[in-house]
């Protein structure tokens, strides 16, 4: 093999190694920047550090861990076959152990909150839940919010379709005392405070207000300092507030 060809050679080599390098250098900057982004949001938004799901549902229910956990493996049995996350595990779990009477929602979409919620109201056989959803463009062609909850599960299921702006005052209204609300709707700040502001005088005390992505602003940290009540939330971005005064 002559000089020419093996220079070429080890150039090329290098030339891929560069290369390979610049591609890992890249990816780690690229996961440095989303973990400042989700860092950021959690400081400047929510200010308190996540816990896991067995300590944010104890601090919510005051359950001890192998009620939570028992729950836990139910949940798993019950839901086989959907794919749901650690964020539904929590909710089924705290609704089997509070056994609320009713229970509020806004934001449906395909309808898997709704699914986890209702499938730990039948086993508790008792209670009632109202879902707000102003239905999206981004649902599956064909398909209504809350498409995939299986009809056996819809009886404690009342579903109401438009803006939680334009029902959730009346709704409040109608049933007067509420046991959980969830936010799960539209994530801007104004949004998510008018509708923490707005269910908060109907929950019992005792009873939960729930947030789904309470890292998108300051809402939730917020509201939570209006009232004066502590606040929690856990990895998979679920934040509570329980309603004790």
């Amino acid at each position: 093999m002559n000089c020419t060809k093996i220079s070429l050679i080890k150039y090329s080599k290098n030339i891929r190694i560069k290369g390979e390098q610049k591609m890992k250098y890249l990816g780690s900057f690229r996961d440095l920047v989303k973990k400042s982004r989700v860092f950021r949001r959690y400081v400047l938004n929510v200010r308190k550090l996540p816990v896991r799901l067995p300590t944010f549902v104890s601090t919510m229910t005051e359950a001890k861990n192998d009620t939570i956990n028992r729950y836990g493996t139910e949940f798993a049995i019950k839901t086989e076959g959907y794919t749901l996350s650690e964020y539904h595990r929590a909710l089924y779990t705290m609704i089997r152990i509070l056994k609320p009477e009713l229970i509020i929602e806004t934001g449906v979409f395909e309808g898997h909150s709704s699914l986890s919620i209702l499938s730990a109201l039948k086993e508790n056989n008792k209670g009632l839940l109202y879902s707000i959803d102003l239905p999206s463009p981004d649902l599956p062609s064909g398909k209504v919010p809350g498409w995939m909850v299986p009809e056996h599960l819809r009886k404690r299921w009342d579903l109401r379709a438009g803006k939680s702006s334009d029902l959730l005052p009346t709704l409040l209204e109608e049933v007067k005392d509420v046991d959980i609300f969830l936010h799960d709707s539209e994530h801007s700040y104004e949004n998510m405070y008018w509708e923490y502001k707005t269910a908060w005088a109907h929950i019992k005390t005792g009873g939960l207000l729930l947030s789904h992505d309470v890292s998108q602003n300051a809402a939730f940290k917020d509201f939570a300092k209006h009232v004066s009540e502590e606040y929690y939330y856990m990895l998979k971005n679920l934040g509570g507030i329980k309603h004790t005064k």
